[in-house]
C-alpha cells in the first residue's frame, strides 16, 4: 500500500503543480554529520555561516490528494548545496514526529518521510507554512531543516 501511495503520489504530482504552493528558502547557516561505521553520530561542527552562492536552497511544493477519503499532504522537495541537488517527495510522517519531539524534547519538530525511508525533520515551522509563504523563515530565525539519508545528514538554518 505505501509504494503504491508514493507512485500515485509521483504520477500526480506532475498534473497538479499548477494547484500547489511552491516556496523557496535559502539557508544562511549550515552543519554536517559525521559517520562512522555506516551510522551518524554527531555533527562535525558547529554552525557554519554561509554567503553568496555557497548558500543552501530548499524549493518547496505542497500538494494534497485524497486516497481513500483521507487527504494527504505532499511535499515535493527540491535541495541544492554546493552545486548537487537532491530531490523526493515527502509526506508527514505523525508518529515519528511525536517520538522526535520527545527524545529532543523540544514542542514543534515536524517529520517528513520519503518511500525510501529518508526523512527531513523540520524544528519551530512547518513544511505546509513555508510552500504557502516562504516569508515565513524570517519569523523564526531558530527553526532549522534536517535531511537524513544514508548519503547524507545535514541541518540548516
Amino acid at each position: 500500500m505505501k509504494k503504491s501511495f508514493f507512485t500515485i503520489c509521483l504520477l500526480l504530482s506532475g498534473v497538479m503543480m499548477v494547484l500547489a504552493q511552491t516556496g523557496t528558502i535559502l539557508g544562511s547557516q549550515i552543519r554536517i554529520a559525521e559517520k562512522k561505521a555506516g551510522k551518524y553520530v554527531g555533527w562535525t561542527t558547529d554552525w557554519i555561516e554561509l554567503s553568496g552562492n555557497d548558500r543552501p536552497i530548499l524549493e518547496i511544493t505542497a500538494d494534497t490528494l485524497v486516497d481513500a477519503g483521507t487527504k494527504y499532504f505532499v511535499y515535493y522537495i527540491k535541495f541544492t548545496y554546493e552545486g548537487e541537488t537532491t530531490e523526493g517527495t515527502y509526506v508527514y510522517d505523525s508518529v515519528k514526529s511525536e517520538a522526535v519531539r520527545k527524545e529532543w524534547n523540544k514542542k514543534v519538530v515536524n517529520c517528513y518521510v520519503d518511500e525510501e525511508g529518508d526523512y527531513i525533520y523540520v524544528e519551530d515551522i512547518s513544511l505546509q507554512q513555508l510552500a504557502k509563504d516562504s516569508n515565513t523563515w524570517a519569523k523564526y530565525p531558530n527553526s532549522t531543516i534536517q535531511f537524513i539519508n544514508k548519503d547524507m545528514n545535514i541541518a540548516f538554518k
